[in-house]
């Protein structure tokens, strides 16, 4: 069977979309034969999407069947679509987030295969897969090692859950889209010492870690506690966080001590990201397989 996978374009500020960006090439290099759909909404929330990479149609329940055989197709897409444009396909509904969390509210429909980033993102899901994604300097010479003068606010998603979170006093605000350069976004948390962020779901925070700055985490929102938030990080991730409450325990005469236990717990996150990423073409080797033998077993067996 064909694995289409339906994701926005190339955007280096979103990690969710940046992976379903990937997924496609990552499944066709595992020698499977898939194919990437792009999707795009305009600013009355239509739906387009292309199928050739450049030219974008309107998505109607019907477009799909239009160029692709629903009996032989497996659809991927993220949590954040509604089933009606797929009813004719079989789906495997990636939750990269849990349902609700962003501007597009999606709807599943029953016998989807659901695929989790996290656990906590979904019941009950079929299959669980990370891959970290880390970004890396093009041409900027980074030194972890120097001292660290700045620090970051950043709202992100939080002006979602809230439209009053706004820069902490002292602290340079970092936007969705400021620094506009991926080697300047670097270079600022090289030298930065906490990350303030009300965006608790972002890939800000593991970027923050794996270039040494401190996250802290400003708000549980869209969860109901910081324990129900600490629930989606793996324990890697969660341990180098501190919330607010921590950081306010910090004074000029423990800040060593909070800063060495920081880089002692990044060791163990910078081997974990090493792992997932060697572990990532098994597992989804593993996924492709269950997904197979979920829509077509005979065919899989024969």
């Amino acid at each position: 069977m064909k694995f289409i996978v339906v994701s926005p374009g190339e955007n280096p500020k979103s990690a969710g979309s940046m992976f379903l960006f990937q997924l496609a090439e990552s499944i066709e290099n595992l020698g499977y034969e898939a194919n990437r759909i792009l999707i795009a909404q305009n600013e009355q929330c239509h739906l387009f999407i292309s199928v050739d990479q450049e030219n974008f149609i309107p998505l109607q329940t019907d477009t799909l069947e239009q160029f692709f055989d629903p009996l032989n197709t497996i659809i991927i897409h993220g949590e954040n679509l509604h089933h009606k444009y797929f009813d004719s396909f079989c789906v495997a509904r990636f939750y990269l987030n849990r349902i609700g969390a962003l501007r597009n509210v999606g709807v599943p429909r029953d016998g989807e295969y659901k695929i989790a980033w996290s656990e906590a993102f979904v019941e009950n899901p079929d299959f669980t897969l990370q891959k970290p994604l880390i970004k890396q300097p093009k041409e900027e010479v980074l030194r972890l090692d120097e001292p660290r003068l700045l620090d970051l606010t950043y709202i992100g998603k939080g002006s979602l859950y809230d439209p009053r979170f706004s820069r902490l006093q002292g602290t340079i605000e970092l936007t969705r889209i400021w620094p506009d350069n991926i080697d300047e976004y670097l270079l600022l948390l090289s030298k930065t010492r906490f990350l303030f962020t009300f965006d608790g779901q972002t890939s800000v925070i593991t970027e923050a870690i794996f270039y040494g700055a401190m996250p802290v985490i400003m708000t549980c929102e869209p969860r109901r506690t910081m324990g129900e938030l600490f629930d989606t990080y793996d324990k890697e991730v969660a341990d180098c966080c501190l919330v607010f409450e921590e950081f306010k325990n910090i004074t000029d005469e423990n800040f060593d001590k909070f800063v060495s236990d920081f880089f002692r717990k990044r060791k163990k996150f910078l081997s974990y990201v090493d792992q997932k990423l060697r572990d990532y073409p098994n597992s989804l080797e593993k996924l492709l397989t269950s997904i197979q033998e979920r829509f077509n077993p005979i065919a899989l067996k024969s």
